[in-house]
């Protein structure tokens, strides 16, 4: 019999704030393929996936215990959110930038690769026209995009120490184990909204331009990464940016129930127009799969299966 091949076999990786549902998503897939993964997460994971989990150590030395087993970490822990820091944008610096930088210098001493999440929809600021390609200027218009643009900085200096380091730049990524009222998961909120019937709130009239990721595709550029030893910044993005008006439309369309709409006003945070380009990620064999229009439909099968 053949053997199988599992590309990450021996790969000891951690995953910090890894309970989230693109973490859970990455440790089953990692593991798929040979990955020994630990979850760090002061939130228990929702379902078992078979990896370890611990909640945060605190203090240094918890910390290099734990970073002593590993021989990549995935940063995805992020507490805030484009509207909630926007009115006290202390909480960046103290919730999301402060750990990160505790973290670093004890990947740098322990020869740890770093893939660090940040964020493709925040940290550009308002794209006018074309795509942004990784070179685009980052001009973030929330204390969020403001808090990734910095920690994508400290990465960068560290790396200038020794450290190796990846940068996943995300767009608007989309999937199974969203919360059906998660802010961010506008999709599948409008899924859920259509099989309960019930109203949704759609902000500033549905204008703004959202690139949408299927999950799926982006943890496929992951273990994709993590096989190639990737390193630098990475738009992983679908190239295929739509007016959330639109989406509502696809939504429509599949599941054959017509949404009642509450319009809001929008929020300053808010990014009117975010497309991105993903031709680097593309030169190294990735592609996204998934049309949002397919994705929907993924999604609505999901629900209805469920039920």
């Amino acid at each position: 019999m053949e053997a199988i091949h599992r590309p990450l076999a021996g790969q000891r990786i951690a995953l910090v704030g890894g309970s989230g549902f693109i973490g859970l998503a990455l440790a089953q897939r990692l593991k798929s393929q040979g990955a020994e993964c630990l979850l760090i997460d002061p939130w228990e994971p929702a379902f078992k996936t078979g990896c370890a989990w611990v909640s945060v150590p605190s203090g240094r030395q918890a910390w290099s215990d734990v970073l002593k087993l590993v021989d990549v970490c995935i940063y995805l822990q992020c507490s805030t959110l484009p509207k909630s820091s926007f009115d006290n944008p202390m909480l960046e610096l103290q919730e999301n930038e402060r750990p990160l930088l505790e973290l670093l210098p004890l990947l740098l001493e322990n020869r740890i690769k770093l893939v660090y999440f940040s964020s493709g929809g925040a940290i550009y600021g308002e794209i006018e026209k074309g795509q942004a390609a990784e070179d685009h200027t980052l001009k973030p218009i929330s204390p969020y995009g403001v808090g990734k643009k910095n920690a994508e900085t400290w990465v960068d200096w560290y790396c200038l120490q020794g450290l190796s380091a990846l940068i996943i730049r995300p767009s608007t990524v989309y999937g199974f184990g969203q919360g059906e009222r998660s802010i961010q998961g506008v999709v599948l909120a409008m899924l859920h909204s259509a099989k309960k019937r019930q109203s949704f709130g759609l902000q500033g009239g549905g204008e703004q331009i959202k690139d949408f990721l299927f999950l799926e595709d982006l943890v496929d550029f992951v273990e994709l990464a993590l096989e190639k030893k990737l390193q630098g910044t990475y738009n992983v993005c679908s190239g295929e940016a739509v007016s959330l008006k639109t989406v509502l439309e696809w939504v429509e369309k599949t599941t054959g129930i017509p949404l009642k709409i509450q319009d809001y006003p929008s929020h300053p945070s808010d990014v009117r127009r975010m497309s991105l380009n993903s031709r680097k990620a593309n030169g190294v064999g990735w592609k996204a799969k998934t049309t949002l229009e397919e994705g929907i439909k993924k999604l609505w099968k999901g629900i209805l299966e469920r039920d």
